[in-house]
């Protein structure tokens, strides 16, 4: 299959970073054009390109307007249009304007819907659109970031690009680093309890603690400024040492306990927005506890419980209410994805 670039002049310059040369340059682009004009001058250029190049399909992406212009070329030489980035929809056609409506017509004509998502593929199927013409391609962009990192930062040989690593080996990577640099807020957190410098590449931080007491450093996105922080950092023995062994603000590893603890008091028993019951109504978790992975809510143990003081109710997180046994509770948490974990205290 041969490609036939045509640039029509909105970004040439992406073109340099990727080392293409276009086979046409329509040069489209003037001062004080109206969208009549654009579109009439892309319907007459790209025109004569299909008319030269004769192509099997014209490829066209987005939602401009030289999106629906190439389109609309190639459908009047009954040319099948695939067009990438398929299905996005407001449901407003004047908004965004005209980006809605160039990409709706460019789906009427297109014979090829490449789908960034499955909520733009529903959106075609929705309108018509048959399935088997429907290609769920994900987001091209995403290519454009990530091939030429890779390309640049694999000649590199100290470099190495991994996937996304579950906790415990990110933590043991995190460990036998010299330095991290992030933007991560649970990093700035973790790194300094294990005597890693962080760079932290924003302009501000939800953890200024770090930075007050020295295990991180704000740095920006700035690269002078990034590559100035980490050289400092990996030439000068003692800058390093100051932020290596800075007391790390956010406790000292028994923070659980002092949970626990304070769960226990009489006084942590009903703060504002629990519901407290003197007397157990609800069935509990049977001691010993073991530790459970609950997915079913509400969350309803099947076994009563012997203990004769008050019970606890936990706050409704997510939907979650479960029914904890005093003097001895058990400790709810609520993670991200809604699961609920309970441990013995």
């Amino acid at each position: 299959m041969k490609k036939v670039l045509a640039v029509f002049g909105t970004r040439p310059e992406v073109l340099d970073l990727f080392d293409i040369v276009p086979e046409y340059d329509l040069d489209l682009m003037r001062s004080q054009q109206t969208l009549t004009d654009i579109t009439s001058r892309i319907l007459n250029g790209v025109g004569k390109i299909y008319d030269t190049a004769q192509p099997d399909v014209g490829l066209v992406h987005g939602d401009t307007t030289t999106t629906l212009a190439a389109s609309l070329a190639a459908f009047y030489r009954h040319l099948a249009v695939g067009h990438v980035e398929a299905g996005l929809r407001t449901g407003d056609t004047w908004s965004p304007w005209h980006e809605e409506l160039n990409r709706r017509l460019t789906d009427a004509v297109s014979a090829w819907h490449f789908a960034p998502t499955e909520q733009a593929r529903q959106n075609l199927l929705n309108e018509g659109a048959s399935a088997d013409r429907i290609v769920l391609a994900g987001n091209s962009v995403i290519d454009a970031l990530l091939e030429p990192a890779e390309r640049i930062l694999s000649d590199l040989p100290n470099f190495f690009l991994t996937t996304t690593q579950e906790y415990l080996p990110f933590i043991f990577l995190m460990s036998r680093a010299y330095l991290v640099i992030t933007d991560s807020g649970g990093v700035q957190e973790e790194a300094p309890a294990l005597g890693k410098p962080v760079l932290v590449t924003r302009e501000t931080t939800e953890r200024p603690e770090a930075v007050a007491a020295g295990t991180a450093r704000l740095v920006g996105t700035d690269i002078g400024r990034i590559v100035s922080a980490a050289s400092e950092l990996l030439d000068d023995e003692y800058a390093y040492e100051r932020m290596a062994f800075s007391t790390n603000p956010y406790s000292d590893g028994h923070a659980c306990e002092r949970i626990i603890s304070a769960l226990r008091r009489k006084s942590m028993s009903s703060p504002p927005g629990c519901r407290v019951s003197h007397q157990s109504r609800a069935s509990t978790l049977p001691r010993p506890l073991r530790r459970l992975l609950l997915r079913q809510f509400p969350v309803e143990a099947h076994e009563p419980s012997r203990a004769a003081a008050e019970d606890i109710i936990v706050p409704e997180f997510v939907g979650v209410e479960a029914t904890i046994p005093s003097p001895t509770p058990s400790v709810v948490t609520v993670d991200d994805i809604g699961d609920t974990d309970l441990r013995s205290a």
